[in-house]
């Protein structure tokens, strides 16, 4: 589904995870003007998604490159999803 309202894009994606070779289904938006790769918290909690804490310190930017007030990302807020 094209947005002609906003540079953006909708798609039908699977995400395999890399720890358990399961398969999980989703829409996708897709827009260019990202720097990065999100994922939405509720998702990794429904579909049961294994996390690991990160070793290094992540910037997180708002979409005009301006830091999030959240500040960095050192770790995710939950380790792992039970």
């Amino acid at each position: 589904m094209l947005d002609t309202c906003r540079v953006s894009l909708v798609l039908p994606i699977e995400l395999l995870t890399t720890d358990t070779s399961k398969v999980h289904s989703i829409q996708a938006l897709l827009d260019y003007r990202a720097i990065g790769s999100f994922i939405d918290k509720n998702f990794v909690c429904s579909k049961k998604i294994n996390t690991w804490s990160i070793s290094c310190s992540i910037p997180v930017f708002n979409i005009d490159r301006s830091l999030n007030k959240a500040g960095i990302m050192s770790h995710p807020s939950y380790d792992k999803v039970l």
